[in-house]
């Protein structure tokens, strides 16, 4: 039988129904009595027990988003929380000829400090080398061709940086409970199976905090291979994993895999960029920005390597946008033509008066 939670009234007329029964020979509700006030009391209390009792009823099990009872089911199962990952890349240094940048030098970029990981010489007039954010988390990640500010200058070097190509990446936040409780469904409704596909999948999103959708394909280059794509929506501009992300993967599961199993490819899914024009009405920024968002929402849910959204499902992402009352979708007027490794990500949406 299901539980029903009383409502605080009908615990009030309960609490009211048994001191009657036990005041016998007497009027317990005269005027200036306690006892009405002490009803009152107890039924709020119970309420407020039952309240609990309810919540714990609903989030006392594996599907729960409290983290507190969340941690308990993860240390069951073994599955710890993704912490967060320190940005890291390559920089170029001006400076004299043989002038040395010292390993741990901080770089300022923001509010974001960067330590060098390794000396740094410079030679003829220029020297590369690595630093690591000293917090981590998505905000260190930097863009190739931006500059680091020296916290305290060195004789003979320049007091800026440059960042390299690809940037500091491979910066991200704390698994979010939705994703942590997300692995953790995924561990007890596909057990561990000695290299099955579940376990690549469970691999790759055991690997770093920044993956987000997988794609796991077996013998794409030859018997017994393993290629794996994913994305990180969220921690790149595109979703397209950086080299850093690609690395971390490919280590941890080439760690924990098998070791009877063949050669295993980690591979960051080409950015096929799906230019838009659109006639909506009404043709206002807010209709304008509402469509972007769904058809964002849209490449997110549908696209995948080598699949193109559905064209019907284009136009009732479309249709699903606040304020929007007619729409002519006029390109892409077909589905692409992808290869294997291309995702497509939304580009450049042009737009007209209906």
């Amino acid at each position: 039988m299901a539980f029903n939670r009383r409502s605080k009234e009908q615990i009030y007329a309960d609490v009211k129904g048994d001191i009657e029964a036990e005041v016998s020979g007497a009027n317990p509700w005269l005027r200036r009595n306690l006892l009405n006030v002490l009803a009152k009391m107890i039924a709020g209390v119970a309420h407020g027990l039952y309240g609990a009792l309810d919540q714990l009823a609903k989030n006392l099990l594996p599907t729960t988003r409290i983290e507190s009872i969340l941690t308990i089911w993860c240390a069951i199962f073994g599955v710890s929380r993704l912490q967060a990952t320190a940005a890291s890349g390559s920089i170029s240094v001006a400076g004299n000829d043989a002038a040395v940048v010292p390993a741990g030098t901080v770089y300022l970029l923001g509010d974001v400090r960067y330590t060098v990981d390794a000396d740094i010489t410079i030679s003829g007039a220029a020297g590369t080398g690595t630093v690591t954010a000293e917090t981590p988390g998505a905000d260190g990640n930097v863009d190739a061709g931006a500059t680091l500010t020296l916290l305290a200058p060195i004789a003979g070097v320049s007091n800026v940086a440059t960042v390299t190509v690809p940037g500091l990446a491979g910066g991200a936040d704390q698994e979010s409970t939705d994703s942590w409780r997300g692995r953790l469904l995924q561990r007890i409704q596909e057990p561990p199976q000695g290299g099955s596909l579940s376990d690549y999948y469970r691999w790759v999103r055991d690997a770093h905090p920044a993956v987000t959708d997988i794609w796991v394909k077996p013998h794409v280059a030859g018997i017994g291979t393993i290629t794996i794509r994913f994305m990180t929506y969220g921690a790149t501009a595109d979703g397209i994993p950086d080299p850093q992300v690609l690395q971390a993967v490919f280590d941890y599961v080439d760690n924990v895999r098998p070791v009877k199993a063949k050669e295993m490819f980690v591979i960051a899914p080409e950015a096929y960029a799906t230019d838009y024009e659109i006639a909506i009405s009404p043709n206002t920024a807010a209709v304008r920005a509402a469509v972007t968002q769904q058809l964002e929402d849209l490449h997110r849910r549908e696209a995948a390597p080598g699949v193109f959204p559905i064209l019907s499902h284009i136009d009732e992402a479309i249709s699903l946008a606040d304020g929007e009352q007619d729409h002519a979708l006029i390109n892409p007027a077909s589905a692409p033509v992808l290869t294997a490794n291309q995702i497509p990500v939304l580009g450049t949406i042009t737009w007209s008066d209906l």
